[in-house]
Parts: C-alpha cells; structure tokens; sequence
C-alpha cells in the first residue's frame, strides 16, 4: 500500500486553497441524537476518546455509540466539565463535583460543596471552567477560583472577578476582569511578568494556550500571542473578525492554527504563518453558530453549542464542498480544469473557483450527465447532445441524436470517441481543430454505457433493457452484427452494467457479478464474485478500482487489481448523499480523488489518507455496559448471570478514539453467532445455560468478555440432589411396589389355585352329591316302585280274595289273608323307608310345610312327599292303601288345605319347600 500512497504528493492544488471550498468533515449530533436540552456549555474527551458534555439537564456522555445523560441530584444546569482519568469534574450553579463509574458501568455523583470552610458561603456563583495543575483541580466561577487538593476546598484570595483560567509553561495564569493577567504561585496571586505588561490589556476574557505559545484576547485591544517573552499582534482582519462575531473561546489545534469559538460565526480557523482563516458555521455544516465549548483530541475539534454538538474531523482524508443553497441541485459527475472544478448536475454545468464561487455556464441549464477532458478541451455530455466548453462559454458540437450519457475514448485512436446516447451510438473526432460527429448505423437504441471488448467489439448497455455485444467495422461506423443479451435467464433486472476489466468483460446486475466466456459466448457467474457481492464499481485508479461497499454502510472502498480490500472509508457524512447508480470517483491529480453527491462533492486525499493509516492505533473495544431484564450486571471476569436473566442481555461496546467505528462480535459456547454491533449494542436473547465466550473485534484489536448462564432453578444443584433423591424414592418405590405386586400376585395365585381346588373338589363334591343324589332318586323310585309294586300285587291278591272269599273252603284262612294284606299296605315300614330316602333329597321339605301350613295330617304329608316325588294319582294309590278315586278326593282336599286354585300345579308348587 506504501508503493501506491505514501509516494503521492499535491501538485495541483495546495492545502490553503483548496480549503476556501472544501470543508473537513462534520457531524453534527442534535437533541434527537442525544436525547438532552439544546444548550452544551462546555466539552471534554477523556483518555479514552469517551466525550463529556456540560448540558442543561446534566453531563451527557458519548462513547461513539451511544448518548448517555447523568442529571446532578438537584437537576441544575451543568456549566463545565473536566475529565481526569477515572473521575469527571462538573461545576454547576452553587455546586461542583465530581462523578465515577461504579462496577455496574454507571456514573454516581460526589459533590465537594460539603469541603468547603464553614465561613464561606457561595452566593448566586455558576462555575464555568475547570482546570488541573499538578494534584490539584481548580473550579472558576466569576466570584473567584477555588482549588481541590483531593482532601479539602481552598478558596483563592483576591480571584474575585476572574473572567479565564489557563496553564502555560507549568504556569496557572488567571485573568480578573478590569485588573489584567495574574499567576498563582503557591496559592498567591501575582501579577504576570512578561511582554504583556507593556500592553494595557484590561479586559482579558479568553486565554488559551500550547507548549510555547500563549494566546491573549483583549476586549479592547484584540487578540495577541506570547511567544519566547514576545508579543505578536495577529493580523487587524481577524481582530476585526472576532470582535464582529465575538470571541468566546480559543483553543490551539496544534502549534501553527487555533479555533476561534465564536457567538456569531461559529468556528474560526486561523493559520498563524499566513495569518489567513476559515470559517467553519452553519452554511459550511455547522449546526449552530454560536460556540459555548471547545475540545481538540486525536484530530477532532469537539464544539458545543447554543443548540446541538458538532464533531470536526481535521485529520480525515475526506473533505466536502455543499451546497447548501440548493441551487447547484443533484452532482453526476465532476473534474478539474484548467485551475477550475467543474461540477455536471441535473441543472447544468457549474463553475467553482477556489475562492468557492459558484458560476453556471450560461447556455448549459438542463441535466448533464458526463464531463470529459482531453487536452485542452472539456466535453459535456448533456440532455440535449454534445457539448464542448471553452471560456466559460458552452457550444454544441452535435444536437441530432438527443442527450448524450457517456464518452468513452477508442482504444488504440488517437481522439476519436464512442457516445452513448439517447437514440444510439455517435462517433466524435477530433481533426483539423474541428469536432467531427457520424452516427454509428444499424443501433437503433438508447445506449447508456460503452465498454470495449477489443478493436472493433463493445457492449453497450440499454438503460432499461440488457446489454448487447456489438461487432463494427473498421472505421467504427457501423454495426456489422448485434447480440442482445438482455433476456439471459441469469439477469434479474432490466438494467445490466458492462465492465472491461483485465482481460474479461463482467457484467453487474440486481448487485450480482457475471463474466462473458467468448469461447461458448456465454454468460455466468463471475469466479470472483465474492469479493465483488453487494459493491458497485464506481472508478478505475491506475490499476486499481473504487468501489462502493451499500453491504457495510456506503463505505468507500479501494482495491488491488483482483478486487482485494487496500483500505476503507467509512463517513457518517456519506449517509444518503450517494448519487445511487451514478457514483463516480474520478483522479484529479497524484494525490486526489474526486467523488460526486447528491449536494456537492467529497474530495479524497491519498496522502493525508496514507498518514493516518500509518500513525493509526487500533484499540481494544472497551465493555461499557451490561444490562439485563432486571437492571444491570457488574462488570466483572468470568460472571454469572442467572436464567432468569438470559433472555435478554444487551452489552454496550464502544472503541477508544474511535467515533462509530465498526466493531464485530463473536458468541461461543452452547449458542453460537456472530455479526456487527449496531449503535454499539450486542443484545443476546434466549440463550442456554452454560459457559460462553463474547469476543468483540475492532479491525485487529479484541476485548473477550467469559460469563456464564446459570442453570434454571428446576435444574440446580440442590434440586438435582433433590431430582436424584425423588429418582432413587421412586426406584425403591417401583421396586416396592413390584415386589408387593408380586407378593400379591403370589397369593392371589395361591388364592386362584385354593380357589380352583375348592372349585374342583366342590365340583367333584357336587357331581358325588348329584350322583347320590341321583342314587338316592334312583334308590327311592326303584324303593317306590317296589313297594308299588309290591302293594299293587297285595291290592290284586286282596281283590281276588275277596271276589273268592265267598267261595273259599277256609274263610277263616281268606280273612285272616285279608287282614294281614290289609296291615301290609299300611304299614309304616315302606313309609319310613320311603321318608327316609325322601328327606336325604329334600331336607327341611316336611318343616318348611308344616310351617306354613301347621294343620296338614300326617296323611297330607305324605300326599305332598308322593306328589313332589313326581308320582301320578294311579301310583300313588297303592303306596297308600286306597283307590285311585280316594287319591284323587284327598288330593283336592288337600288343595283346599293349601289354598290352591284349580288351575294351580301342585307339583310346582311344592318344588318351592
């Protein structure tokens, strides 16, 4: 990088003149920035790079990042700020204090009031500055200076009236007002011994100071430097300027210029060897012209304001001219001519001198697209043709095909020229002293840009509809064959952009990159294409390229000849002031590069460029802040933070001496991500507990912050000891449970098997009793039937006896026959014999009848057993020694007895006894 930048020298244009029209940067920062009242009364920076603002509503700090505001306990107005290493000093009304960082990154408020001499009262006093001097700090208000050794408060003897304070050469130089300069030495006020006395300087309100110089400023007398015991006067224009706008404060930016914090003008700029200034104010970007505060740090001018803050960046590489009146309008293109900028925008050509006067080109009022110098001459590519400029006059040159886009040289010709424009392709020429035009035939479309492949063979692009290889003769006036490209299935987007780079043809369409491969004739995906994704070529550099990176925030990008990353450039101030699809970065000279913008122009300077990058420090981003759901973490190695709290952490990161530089962060562990901090924040959300690594990168300096995520509380320790003891509880309870299961098991299987040997032998038991049963029914009908039988035969031999009783021999014989026949039928033998086997079958069946019907005979039982037996009427009769007749007269008897319907069975009726 060294062989390309650190060897570029100015030879054009020198620093004195080209700031007359370009301006540093400057960023303003206003109250919907920071969130505070308008009015800044004093600023500082503090070894860090963190800035420190006295507001109306309290100490603002800004880490680069972010805005932070600390009101004072008793909400008063903070008029001066001082930062001395990890404590920052405040003076305010009737108070002053100082404020540090506590372990969760928050600033609480001491006040020194407290220290004071009980004798000393403050009456109406506001403290307005802030110094230190050795160990001890002074706070200066109008009543007088008051010294804080870090133990007690001493207030300065005769101080009173004190309008500045300042160090110089070791020196504490006070000025009072109406009585001149005075130095402390050792607590006492004496008057200043130097070149000064011969001076009647009276009213000295502003003093500012370097290693060997002192700046006095007289309110009568103008401003002065003290330099080696002598008195230097500056120039009566910049007296006369200060007075006019009224000097506020002064500050040196380095050892040969000083700012000038005015109330009218903003900021002065003013070169003490060619004694000539700048004004930096509203019109040049400032947001406000009336200075409260300064600080100079690591390039940066700091300004508070009546209203707002600004930053001016003196050391960026960039610088900007803007118009602010609007009359120059949208900028497409830009070049340096003959000691001139010319400036091609959509209202005409415009003229700016390096006094910074704006003149348009009378004749040129219309869009103009394209500049271009050869030689001696600048063309104009404009909404109505071809133009060529010349003594601050405009002439055509060729009106017949509409405006003109782009001018692109012929390669290997000496001033021969391709325009694309609004209707198709226009050779121009230069010969004999005259500008020759001839329109290239058989194009018969717009054209907006032209690349050349080799001799004879160009691309040119269609505004709205593809790219087309085009093939001409010889003397390049006209087409011999054309192919459109513009449907290739790979282009998303109408507008296709061709780029001639090395040796290969690239294409840029919907911010993808393709490459022409001549030996298909085919369009694909460009080999280098990732170095290229999301970046929009915008200039050729001797080899190199500009690019514009929309990816990371419209950075400026310069690159080697395969598109490697040299250096880049990153300005707030760029922020849609891009001209989107017409960027262009053009060489002005060794040196210097021209961008255009929407407002004016950006001038980038190498050299400048080249010397910040070698002096540059890169610093490891500092942790700022922690902040969880609950409020906020301490800052500490290796933390815990519980659950609850990892849904949502936030850690403030910002960089020293760095104002929004990008820093990128890392997260290992059991969730992983990576990405680029936004407004200086990382917010974590939703992460697992475990251990993590939050590494945060600013270019080749890293800041790694460990922490850990505790488990929930349903998964700590003790209730894992408390999960282990539940676990083992329910193990012993299964295993009881099984082991009881079993054990019931066991019995209700000893309880199934006594049941089904119960069940067995009550069956076997059961099938013996029906089998006796049966026996006994067996037995007692075959008993029955013998003895109906037998009775039936008795009954038979009784009849024919007494059919032969008459007739027989021995009647006595017959009746004694008769009689013992008789006591056979009613013997009760066959009875008992019967009623014994009747009750092993039917046991209880004679009580349970006698029970519901006490009056039956004993020959009413009988008739029931004979009945219930199943025996009919016929056998019945012989079992009880009378007539089938007398049966059935007992039988309905007995119906009576029993109170039985006609229609009633008897046998089922005793089935129930």
């Amino acid at each position: 990088m060294k062989y390309y930048i650190v060897s570029l020298l100015f030879t054009c244009i020198n620093i004195s003149a080209y700031c007359q029209i370009f301006y540093p940067e400057i960023e303003n920062y206003t109250i919907e920035n920071y969130k505070a009242d308008n009015q800044n009364w004093g600023i500082d920076v503090d070894e860090q790079g963190v800035v420190y603002v006295a507001n109306n509503r309290g100490l603002l700090r800004y880490n680069g990042h972010l805005w932070d505001l600390y009101p004072l306990p008793n909400k008063t107005i903070v008029r001066s700020v001082y930062c001395d290493n990890d404590r920052i000093y405040t003076g305010s009304y009737e108070e002053f204090g100082y404020w540090s960082k506590d372990t969760l990154g928050l600033y609480q408020y001491t006040s020194l009031i407290n220290l004071l001499s009980p004798d000393h009262t403050l009456v109406n006093e506001d403290f307005w500055e802030i110094i230190q001097h050795n160990n001890s700090i002074y706070f200066r208000s109008f009543g007088g200076v008051y010294e804080y050794d870090g133990e007690q408060i001493r207030f300065i003897d005769g101080s009173q009236g004190v309008v500045d304070i300042e160090i110089f050469q070791d020196k504490i130089l006070i000025s009072i007002r109406n009585s001149g300069l005075y130095e402390l030495k050792e607590g006492v006020l004496k008057p200043f011994q130097s070149d000064t006395s011969n001076l009647r300087l009276q009213i000295i309100t502003s003093l500012a100071a370097t290693k060997e110089m002192l700046f006095l400023y007289d309110e009568g007398e103008g401003g002065f430097i003290l330099k080696n015991n002598k008195v230097i006067s500056l120039s009566p224009q910049i007296n006369s300027l200060l007075k006019a706008t009224i000097l506020n404060k002064a500050l040196f930016i380095n050892e040969n210029e000083i700012a000038f914090g005015t109330i009218k003008k903003g900021v002065i700029v003013y070169n003490l060897s060619s004694q000539k200034a700048y004004t930096l104010e509203k019109s040049s970007g400032l947001h406000n012209n009336t200075v409260l505060g300064l600080k100079f740090d690591q390039g940066h001018l700091w300004v508070s304001l009546d209203n707002g803050i600004t930053n001016i960046n003196f050391e960026n590489s960039l610088s900007y001219y803007t118009d602010i009146t609007g009359t120059l309008g949208t900028v497409y293109d830009v070049v340096f001519f003959k000691g001139f900028y010319y400036l091609a925008s959509n209202t005409g050509v415009y003229k700016l001198s390096e006094a910074g006067n704006l003149e348009l080109i009378k004749g040129s009022e219309g869009q103009v697209w394209d500049l271009f110098t050869v030689k001696d001459h600048l063309l104009a590519g404009h909404n109505n043709g071809i133009y060529r400029i010349e003594n601050d006059s405009i002439f055509p040159i060729d009106l017949s095909n509409g405006g003109v886009f782009e001018i692109t040289p012929i390669d290997g010709r000496n001033e021969e020229y391709l325009l694309g424009t609004y209707s198709g392709i226009l050779k121009l020429s230069y010969k004999d002293g005259e500008w020759q035009t001839q329109l290239v035939e058989n194009i018969m479309f717009p054209v907006q840009k032209i690349i050349q492949e080799s001799d004879g063979i160009i691309w040119a692009s269609h505004p709205y509809k593809g790219i087309y290889r085009i093939i001409l003769n010889k003397d390049h006036t006209r087409a011999i064959d054309k192919k459109d490209y513009g449907t290739h299935e790979k282009f998303k987007q109408y507008t296709t952009e061709p780029f001639h780079i090395g040796n290969q043809v690239l294409f840029q369409n919907s911010g993808r990159w393709f490459s022409y491969f001549k030996e298909g004739d085919s369009i694909g995906e460009y080999l280098g294409y990732s170095k290229l994704l999301g970046k929009d070529l915008v200039g050729r550099d001797n080899g190199h390229y500009w690019l514009i990176d929309k990816n990371m925030g419209e950075k400026i990008v310069f690159t080697d000849t395969d598109f490697t990353t040299i250096f880049q450039l990153k300005t707030s101030e760029l922020q849609n002031r891009l001209v989107s699809g017409y960027e262009k970065v053009n060489v002005l000279n060794d040196s210097l590069r021209v961008l255009n913008l929407n407002d004016g122009m950006v001038l980038m300077n190498l050299r400048l460029l080249a010397k910040s990058l070698d002096k540059e420090i890169v610093y490891p981003p500092i942790v700022d802040k922690i902040i969880i759901p609950k409020g906020y973490q301490e800052l500490q190695e290796n933390f815990i933070l519980p659950f609850n709290d990892s849904r949502n952490i936030t850690f403030e990161v910002y960089a020293p001496y760095s104002i929004e530089r990008e820093i990128s962060y890392k997260l290992s562990g059991r969730l992983a991500q990576e990405g680029v901090l936004e407004n200086g924040k990382v917010i974590l959300q939703n992460l697992p507990y475990g251990d993590y690594q939050l590494d945060f990168r600013n270019k080749n300096a890293t800041t790694t912050v460990q922490f850990n995520i505790s488990p929930p509380w349903y998964l700590s320790i003790y209730l894992k000891l408390v999960y282990t003891l539940i676990f083992l509880l329910i193990i012993f309870l299964i295993y009881r449970r099984n082991k009881i299961k079993i054990r019931k098991q066991q019995i209700a299987m000893q309880r199934a098997y006594i049941k089904q040997t119960q069940e067995r032998i009550a069956k076997i038991e059961k099938e013996n009793l029906e089998r006796e049963v049966l026996d006994k029914k067996r037995e007692l009908t075959s008993s029955t039937a013998s003895v109906i039988k037998k009775n039936e035969m008795i009954i038979e031999l009784r009849n024919e006896l007494n059919r032969l009783k008459e007739l027989s021999p021995n009647q006595y014989r017959t009746k004694r026959l008769l009689s013992v026949s008789k006591n056979y039928l009613g013997d009760d033998n066959d009875w008992k014999i019967f009623q014994s086997s009747f009750n092993d079958l039917h046991k209880d069946f004679f009580k349970k009848l006698l029970e519901s019907y006490p009056k039956l005979t004993t020959k009413d039982l009988k008739l029931c057993a004979y009945i219930k037996t199943g025996l009919t009427t016929k056998e019945i009769a012989p079992l009880m020694g009378i007539t089938v007749r007398g049966v059935e007269l007992h039988r309905y008897r007995l119906r009576k007895k029993l109170e039985l319907a006609t229609d009633d069975n008897f046998h089922n009726f005793l089935t129930l006894f």
